[in-house]
């Protein structure tokens, strides 16, 4: 029998599944990660290599970087490098806490996956985390074992950029009743859930 390009798959050798883009690491974990980096390349490119000599690790740099690139805290430019942005410079060094709450809530409105959530469910009550990873599966592209470490930081995200309150009430970005803090501050914050929708598909 002729070898090479008729030669079939081993039915056995997994293909592996890849995932949409979604950010791996929390706000407030990469905003942990970006902060040292400012003493070093705040206003130079740098590469991966660079942060791993600075911050003397290299075990989660690669998905540190993606996290931070799509908050809008780093901009990549292609064969050439990293750049920290005038996003990440107005939460690390704001001007008043305002200023600096409502650039989280800018943060956590960039990655794509994450506005498309927040389009569909503002002003409404989420899912519950198992019905929200099937949607992300069926819907976002999400395989299904990234799917549940997806959910958790996007319910992570959510709080500490105070757009989810007690009852899961996904509140609009620009709300005038938004409060920005602690998941306990969050949790005051008044809204009328009354008649929300609970849209799961």
């Amino acid at each position: 029998m002729q070898q090479g390009n008729n030669q079939m798959m081993d039915p056995d050798k997994k293909v592996k599944e890849r995932s949409a883009a979604y950010p791996g690491a929390t706000i407030e974990d990469i905003l942990e990660f970006v902060s040292p980096l400012r003493n070093s390349f705040r206003k130079t490119l740098f590469t991966r290599e660079d942060v791993s000599a600075v911050l003397q690790r290299g075990s989660t740099i690669r998905r540190d970087i993606a996290a931070a690139v799509q908050y809008g805290l780093v901009d990549k430019t292609v064969g050439e490098g990293y750049r920290l942005t005038q996003l990440a410079e107005h939460i690390l060094e704001p001007v008043s806490q305002e200023e600096r709450l409502d650039n989280i809530v800018e943060c956590f409105k960039r990655p794509k996956l994450y506005s498309d959530l927040i389009e569909k469910y503002k002003g409404q009550v989420l899912p519950p985390d198992e019905v929200l990873r099937v949607i992300l599966t069926r819907q976002h592209d999400i395989t299904s074992s990234a799917a549940p470490h997806a959910v958790e930081i996007f319910i992570q995200n959510a709080n500490y950029a105070g757009l989810l309150n007690k009852q899961r009430v996904l509140m609009p970005p620009n709300s005038t009743e938004l409060s920005v803090g602690t998941k306990e501050e969050n949790d005051l914050v008044l809204v009328n859930t009354a008649g929300c929708a609970t849209p799961y598909g």
